[in-house]
Parts: structure tokens; sequence; C-alpha cells
């Protein structure tokens, strides 16, 4: 049913309407009832609730209504939002409403105006069953969350019924087995020395880069003289139709991950070598040679590194070494676990990863290995004294 409220004007009631065209553009429409203030009160909420009831909203620009299946309401929410966010974010949201949300409530005929806790839970329940990931389940209860919110302030519904949902709880901290330690990391920069993983992992490993900063890294981004390192541009796959594409873009996952690192002196070396290669295979090349964008993480002939190649060609890299498999992103975490571990604060882990807060890092990395604990089990046996008489019974009694 549609918002609605009565107004007074020159001594009449009239029906005020109100919906949204779109997005940010809000329609008011005066009906007039024919009633007059003086005594007709009653009669005039009756015409309200009648006019309401049967208005319907203009078709012209396909608006929203409780009416339509849930699955439509978010296609079309999302096309509301599609100018008013990152395009990455835009088809992260298209696969998950296509993939999964969609199908599922429309196989039930589920409405907008229909919709309760209930249903919801049930479908959290069945992404479980899929085996899903509680982070994975998370982001389809931010995004069912976020367009109803939408629906709330556009008086579409009374309230959202998100808000009476228990969600899978999320795990972040990391396992310290999910993480390689100095030895395990030299033995991997062993192994990708003059490979084309090399840089990757060492930028991995020594910065904690994700993969999208790794593969958006440009030689324009690497100050040599200055020996420094800009972290400002990154390439993130988005499943758009049937296929990947690869989304260039001069901004980071946050604010807080748009950064500005010292070069250290490994990593510089190799850099300085990887140049004058790629410079040497441009000129082999010439015009067949592919990036003319200068980025660091491309192949012989200046082809570009995808995300799903470092991720797949790191886990055959490990497999082929016999070394312990973790995912690339766990050099990550092996970076800021290997600070960790040598007393850096968490405050200066936050900013070398780029981290949004504290909080997040310290949610993450709050961890402790059993071999950090020894120390504090020897100061908490030296802390307090248990008795040892030697003259007392082997054998226990009641006192």
């Amino acid at each position: 049913m549609v918002a609605g409220h009565l107004e007074e004007k020159n001594g009449l009631y009239y029906c005020v309407i109100s919906y949204y065209e779109r997005p940010g553009k809000r329609i008011r429409k005066w009906i007039p009832t024919g009633l007059r203030v003086k005594g007709n009160k009653k009669k005039a909420e009756k015409k309200l609730l009648e006019v309401r009831s049967k208005y319907i909203i203009p078709n012209a620009a396909n608006d929203l209504n409780t009416e339509m299946l849930f699955g439509d309401y978010l296609r079309k929410w999302l096309e509301y939002r599609k100018s008013a966010i990152a395009i990455t974010t835009y088809h992260a949201y298209k696969t998950r409403i296509e993939r999964k949300i969609a199908p599922y409530f429309d196989e039930r005929k589920m409405k907008l105006g229909s919709l309760k806790a209930a249903h919801v839970q049930e479908f959290y329940i069945h992404l479980e069953n899929e085996k899903l990931k509680p982070c994975t389940i998370k982001c389809y209860h931010e995004l069912m969350n976020t367009a109803l919110n939408y629906a709330v302030r556009s008086e579409l519904i009374l309230a959202n019924p998100l808000r009476l949902v228990y969600r899978p709880a999320v795990r972040k901290a990391i396992e310290p087995h999910s993480c390689y330690n100095e030895l395990e990391l030299e033995k991997l920069f062993k192994v990708s020395e003059g490979t084309l993983l090399e840089i990757p992992i060492l930028l991995g490993a020594f910065y904690g880069l994700r993969r999208s900063e790794i593969i958006g890294l440009k030689w324009s981004a690497v100050d040599f003289e200055n020996n420094l390192i800009n972290i400002n541009h990154t390439i993130v796959p988005v499943y758009s139709e049937s296929s990947y594409i690869y989304v260039k873009e001069n901004r980071t996952k946050t604010i807080s991950s748009r950064r500005t690192l010292p070069l250290i002196d490994p990593v510089k070396g190799k850099l300085i070598k990887l140049k004058t290669i790629q410079m040497n295979n441009r000129l082999v090349c010439g015009n067949a040679y592919e990036d003319t964008e200068g980025y660091i993480c491309v192949n012989e002939v200046g082809k570009l590194y995808t995300p799903n190649w470092l991720t797949t060609s790191f886990g055959k890299l490990l497999k082929k070494h016999g070394l312990r498999h973790i995912r690339f992103h766990d050099l990550r975490h092996s970076c800021a676990s290997i600070l960790l571990r040598k007393g850096v604060q968490m405050k200066y882990i936050q900013e070398w990863l780029g981290h949004s807060n504290i909080a997040t890092t310290a949610d993450i990395y709050s961890h402790l290995e059993v071999s950090d604990m020894i120390p504090l089990a020897s100061t908490i046996e030296k802390a307090m004294q248990v008795p040892d008489n030697p003259e007392s019974s082997n054998l226990l009694s009641f006192v």
C-alpha cells in the first residue's frame, strides 16, 4: 500500500499520496476528498485508506512496489544504485542477486511485502547447506540489508525483517598454520627466484599487498630515488554476464589502503633487475608488446597477470617444490604475523597493511602461537608458588 496522509486546505480535506519515482526523487500527489474539515474527520480517514489501497504508482519508470517479487525488487534497486556505487560493487551485487538470492526467492514466489525474518533465516540455512562460508553469507546479508533499508526509507515496508535474523558468526582470526614463518618464506623466495611469480611473492610477503594491489602496481608508483612505493591503483576481477572483466581503478579497497611505504632494499634490487628485463622484452617484441600502461606484473610479451592466474600459479609452485599449501593471500597474513611476533605495535601493522581501522587488524591478528605463549607460562609460573611437601601422602582424602 502506498504511503499517504491527510492535509487541510481551504477548509477541505485532501489525501496526499507519497512515493519515490526514483532514488532521491519523492513524488507527492494531492487528491481532493470533497469533504469539509468540520465534522468529517472519520469520513476523511476512511477515504484516505480507500485511496491508498487503490492507488497504483505510475509504471512509466518501473517503480518499486510491495507486490513485486523480492528478486525483481533487488534487480530494480540495484539499477537505481548503479550510478552511486563503484563498478566492482555493482557487479559483485549483481552476481549475488542472480546466482543465489533471486533464484531462491523467485522459486518461492516471494513478494517484497511478504518477506519475513523466517524466510531469510531459511535462505541462510540453505546457503550453509551449500557449503558457503560464513563470511560469504555475511556478504549476502549486507546486500539484502542495504536494499531493504532503502525499502523502509521509501515507505514500501514498515520495518526491515533482517533486524530479526541471525546470521552465521564470522571468525576473523587467522590460524597460525595458515601463515608461513621466516624459514618457510626463505624457501619460497628461493624456489620462485627468476620466475614470473618472484615479484608478486616478494610484494605479498614484505608488504602484505593484496592481489589487486600487486597486479595494479605500476612503475610510476615506484620512486627509486627516494626509496618509496605508492599503493594507489588496483585491478579487480568482476563477473559480468558470463565471463570475468578486469576493472582498473585509481582507487584502493579503502581510503586507508591508499598508502606510501618505504622501498625495502631486497625488493628494490629485484625491481631494478626486472625493469631492465622488461625494457629488453619491449625492444625485442616491438609493436607486439602488449603493455602500454606501465604495469610491473606482466609476462615476456607484456601481457598483464590476472588475479586468477596468480592464485593458480602460486598453488602449482608450492606443489611442485613440496612446500606447505597456503593461499596467495596468506602471504599477507604471514607478513602481519611476523611483524606481530617481532613486537611491532598493532597500530603500525594496521598502517602497513592498509586496514581502515585498528579493530580490523586486532580482530584478525591478535592470536598467539604456542611458541609465543612459553614466556607467558614462565611468567605465571614464577608469579605463584605451589607447595610441594615430599612428606605429604600420595593418597587424596576428603578435607
